[in-house]
């Protein structure tokens, strides 16, 4: 629950909230992991003594979009830096898309109209 100031409006558009116990959401999260994030594969082995083999498979990479909200200026610190701090390392680690937490957004980049920041987002 948010207790917010008496003169904050919120203006949401078109938005849905239903009740939702823990394990239906985790049966349901569950579900769509298995349906979008996983995949079937097979391996054949071929020559002798193929019966005893076991097989470690590590992934390295995913296409799959998992992303985080991120301080731009923490990741540009590294960038102009040159050195990885525990924050970007673990951003770079985890994340492959990203989206900043305030610098993207328009009020930020346009404070005055038709005068754009965009030397971090950059």
């Amino acid at each position: 629950f948010i207790d917010a100031d008496q003169g904050v409006e919120y203006w949401l558009d078109d938005i849905s909230l239903q009740p939702v116990d823990d394990q239906t959401w985790k049966t349901q999260a569950n579900k769509r992991i298995d349906e979008l994030r996983k995949r079937d594969v097979q391996i054949v082995l071929e020559g002798d003594g193929t019966e005893d083999v076991i097989i470690e498979l590590v992934q390295k990479t995913h296409s799959f979009p998992f992303g985080t909200m991120i301080v731009a200026d923490q990741l540009n610190d590294c960038k102009v830096n040159n050195v990885d701090s525990e924050y970007c390392k673990f951003t770079k680690d985890n994340f492959n898309w990203v989206v900043d937490n305030y610098k993207m957004k328009w009020k930020y980049m346009e404070k005055e109209k038709d005068v754009w920041n965009t030397e971090i987002q950059d």
